[in-house]
């Protein structure tokens, strides 16, 4: 370590190698959970004070020095160093508080004429009785710029940071939820609610949370409510221009800027003390940097000032317009516009009319055609691009739009990001976007305008899904990513609209979308509301769409796992395609049901339906379909220990995909590749696969390639006996199942977890994990993973001797792996059986089933690894001490018969 700014995980895991103990070792010492070690180390966890006290004592830190220390765990902030590492031979380095984790930026504009609320504000959240603190007060009043300041003071007080969530374009309480968890890091999993996935992450840490623009989500304040309820840690800023009605909420009623006195102008440096007219003044001379107050123009700027309220977002407006107009013009048409607009909006309060005031004049300023596009422009509740704004609004030219955009960018109406990759994207202040949609819907045209936004998107989506097979994937989902909300917004349109097909197609293109980038839940969301609406639309839909969209439905539900309900998406779409023209659609139900069957552990059906959407692909010459099919007939082929014939339809399915270029499917096939060697023993070239496998799906963002590889990376690590890294690999693998829920592959890492806390002996630790990978496992109706946790539970218990719950277990895995016809799984149970033989004294026997067990694996041409090699050698020693090295010898060349406990395995391996 060299760096000054060290951080405290760094420090504990030189100082954990120093002392020569494993993660496990000084979870145990100090009384928590390993995986709390593991996220301290990382950086990703700050330990209580509890905790860093108790690291204190097993680091063996001086007494005297504790207090300095647990301040450093916790980084929390003081004037000068933390603590200095004095232990002898340490590096001399004085270790710092880390800046605590934020999402702020920049602020463009230094905050003008609000110290005192600064003051107040800053005290009132400091109190330990404010948990919620709401800034009250209408637009443009500059609450938001406000609670962004705070922010910013704010950051190193809260230990655990400061994050800001802009709502503008969230419209429900769910979505509220998913903006905070993708906030805080957090993806929604499906497999708990996500409410409850945000309290057990926020449960011990404190953060401020700022929640901007609430008011149109109020009825999420409940949400808020608990959660601050839960976390006793967090605080709450909300700006609202309402109140959120709760009991805890304190509020802070945020006024405009104080304004001058226009009977008293004559002082010009007075004046400027005056908040409203020092921010007209700073924002005038940001748009002309000739403008300058004077004695000619202080009356008309603090007159100006004085018939705005003294609101900062009005004032901002109009100074925005130095360049053109003079304080005293500005003046003349606020005395016109505002008589004209308070006397036909009596249904808003004063200051609101005001502000509107001030939009209005902006818009009015604009030329007609000006005026068109603004208010089109109404219709985006996110940023989008010019390509985006020709198709929607029209236009005789590009350059005509172009060049439109160019003035309302100058006109301070509309942002231009150019730093956003491939295209420029443009985007409005929300006050400025729903005066906009006002005054859209005003218009004629307004329904034709949203028809041809629903129309653009559902069209650039499915243009965009037509290549995420090939060899610019990356850059596709990149843009479905920057049109999310946008998307959304077209599907919200469509379905209010009862365009129920059109729904349908677009939720259908964009089920691939959702499946990458983990974004399944919303998908199955969206999809599921879709199809009960089938039976209260009077729309006929075509029978391929709702085949479609049932395929849809089942294929995220596969990849979270929940095999049951997929089955019965893809058996509803089954009965559908006797009235199908479409073979490939047709193919893609058969090729479904069989992944499910395949998980189910119903293998042959599996096989039967795969090879049938195999032989209509190949009809269709459906190059993508061929390669799916060669791919999941090689899984299948894995289950059923033909591992020959599943390594040649893999390699034939990689083959297809790299001429293909889908960084998916090689990612996917290279994944089956590199679990068959590790099945077989061989660790090199099954980490090699899986390598790869990892590369193909990080280069396209595939959180469940991912999640995969992680875990089975773990799992070669395991068995190459490299407890500690492959502890690392399994908790990271299991973070990511959970994220995108998928609970095949967090029952997978939970098992495996629980296999390393068995070897090690932390024998509760490992009855938690196998108990919940268990109870996964048998909620998706996952036969083979319910098998080998059995096994592994039987494991736990032998090494505990309790030897009839283990032989209870290892017979009840036995049996289902009977049932489903796996031979590895066979094998695993009956060397389970064998050490049982060995425990109970019936020596005799054990050496027959290992018999079995080494013809078995010989059958299939499994290599023991070296964890195997270990289970056997210790078995061995004690056999030929028993029975002695000859009789041993015999009855392990002895070939099994076929009444032996194993009959069925070499009869499904001969199959």
């Amino acid at each position: 370590m060299s760096k000054a700014d060290a951080s405290f995980g760094t420090w504990l895991k030189s100082r954990r190698k120093t002392l020569d103990m494993t993660q496990e070792e000084l979870a145990q010492e100090v009384g928590c959970a390993t995986v709390t070690i593991r996220k301290i180390e990382a950086n990703a966890l700050r330990p209580s004070s509890q905790i860093a006290l108790r690291l204190a004592q097993c680091c063996s830190i001086p007494e005297a020095e504790h207090d300095a220390f647990v301040r450093f765990a916790r980084s929390e902030q003081t004037d000068g160093h933390v603590w200095v590492d004095k232990t002898p031979g340490a590096p001399s380095i004085r270790f710092e508080a880390d800046r605590p984790q934020n999402n702020l930026t920049d602020l463009p504009n230094p905050l003008i004429g609000r110290e005192q609320e600064l003051e107040q504000i800053r005290q009132r959240l400091l109190k330990d009785s404010v948990r919620l603190l709401t800034l009250i007060g209408p637009p443009g009043v500059g609450k938001t710029r406000l609670a962004l300041q705070i922010a910013q003071e704010l950051l190193e007080v809260f230990r655990d940071g400061v994050f800001v969530l802009p709502l503008a374009p969230v419209t429900s309480p769910q979505q509220v939820l998913e903006t905070l968890a993708n906030t805080l890091g957090i993806k929604e999993s499906g497999m708990v609610v996500l409410s409850e996935e945000i309290k057990d992450y926020l449960y011990d840490k404190e953060v401020l949370l700022v929640l901007d623009n609430f008011e149109q989500v109020l009825d999420a304040a409940p949400l808020i409510d608990s959660l601050l309820q839960t976390c006793y840690g967090v605080k709450a800023l909300v700006t609202s221009r309402e109140v959120l009605r709760l009991r805890r909420e304190r509020r802070f009623n945020v006024s405009p800027l104080s304004l001058p006195d226009t009977k008293h102008t004559a002082d010009v440096n007075a004046l400027l003390e005056i908040p409203a007219v020092a921010l007209f003044v700073e924002r005038a001379q940001a748009a002309n940097s000739a403008f300058e107050i004077n004695e000619q123009n202080a009356a008309d700027i603090a007159a100006v000032c004085v018939q705005l309220d003294g609101l900062p977002l009005s004032i901002e407006l109009i100074a925005a317009r130095s360049m053109l107009l003079s304080p005293k013009a500005m003046l003349r048409h606020l005395d016109n516009q505002l008589a004209l607009l308070t006397s036909k909006s009596y249904d808003h309060p004063k200051r609101q009319q005001t502000l509107r005031d001030a939009i209005a004049w902006s818009y009015e300023l604009l030329e007609p055609d000006e005026q068109a596009l603004f208010a089109s422009l109404g219709v985006f509740p996110d940023s989008f691009t010019l390509s985006a704004t020709e198709a929607i609004v029209g236009g005789e030219s590009p350059m005509m739009v172009l060049d439109q955009l160019s003035a309302l960018v100058d006109k301070s109406l509309l942002l231009a990001r150019t730093d956003i990759q491939p295209e420029m994207r443009f985007e409005m202040l929300q006050v400025l976007r729903e005066y906009a949609r006002e005054q859209l819907e005003q218009q004629p045209v307004h329904q034709v305008v949203n028809q041809r936004f629903a129309d653009y998107y559902t069209d650039l989506a499915t243009d965009i899904s037509t290549k995420l097979t090939g060899g610019q994937q990356r850059e596709m989902l990149q843009r479905l990513e920057q049109e999310s909300y946008n998307l959304q917004a077209t599907l919200k349109w469509l379905i209010d609209q009862h365009q129920i097909t059109k729904a349908m197609r677009l939720t259908n293109v964009l089920s691939d979308f959702w499946h990458i980038r983990g974004l399944i839940t919303e998908g199955r969301r969206w999809l599921e509301e879709l199809l009960k609406s089938i039976s209260t639309s009077n729309e006929t839909i075509p029978v391929d769409v709702r085949i479609d969209t049932l395929n849809a439905a089942g294929f995220l539900a596969y990849h979270q796992s929940d095999y049951l309900t997929a089955h019965q998406f893809f058996a509803e779409s089954l009965a559908l395609i006797q009235a199908s023209p479409d073979q490939s659609l047709v193919a893609r139900v058969y090729h479904n049901l069989g992944l499910t069957d395949l998980w189910l552990g119903q293998f042959s059906s599996a096989t039967d339906l795969i090879q049938q959407s195999l032989a209509l692909w190949r009809t269709e010459n459906e190059h993508i379909g061929i390669a799916n099919a060669f791919c999941n007939l090689g899984a299948v082929r894995i289950e059923q220990g033909h591992y020959d014939q599943a390594h040649d339809l893999l390699i034939e399915s990689l083959a297809l995909w790299n001429e293909l270029g889908t960084q998916r499917g090689i990612a996917a096939t290279l994944l089956h590749l590199g679990k068959l060697e590790l099945i077989k023993g061989q660790l090199t070239a099954a980490n090699q696969r899986i390598i790869e496998s990892q590369h193909s799906s990080i280069t396209i963002g595939s959180k469940t390639g991912i999640a995969s590889a992680t875990i089975y990376r773990g799992a070669i690590l395991l068995h190459q006996l490299a407890f500690d890294e492959a502890v690392e690999l399994l908790n990271e693998g299991l973070d990511l199942a959970k994220e995108i829920g998928n609970k095949q592959l967090a029952s997978l890492a939970l098992r495996l977890l629980g296999r390393i806390a068995s070897e090690q002996e932390h024998f509760a630790q490992a009855e938690l994990l196998l108990a919940e990978s268990l109870h996964l496992c048998d909620t998706m109706g996952y036969k083979a993973g319910t098998a080998d946790t059995n096994v592994q539970r039987g494991w736990l218990a032998l090494r505990q001797q309790r030897y009839a719950q283990s032989l209870e277990l290892a017979q009840a895995a036995f049996a289902l792996f009977q049932a489903i016809e796996q031979p590895a799984g066979l094998l695993s149970a009956l060397e389970l059986l064998a050490l049982l033989h060995a425990a109970n004294g019936d020596y005799a026997s054990a050496a027959r089933t290992w018999a079995q067990v080494h013809h078995g694996r010989h059958a299939l041409a499994m290599v023991r690894t070296p964890l195997d090699e270990r289970t056997w050698q210790q078995a061995r020693a004690t056999l030929a001490q028993q029975l002695g090295p000859e009789t041993l010898q015999q009855l392990l060349d002895t070939p099994p018969s076929e009444h032996d406990t194993s009959g069925l395995l070499f009869q499904i391996i001969s199959a």
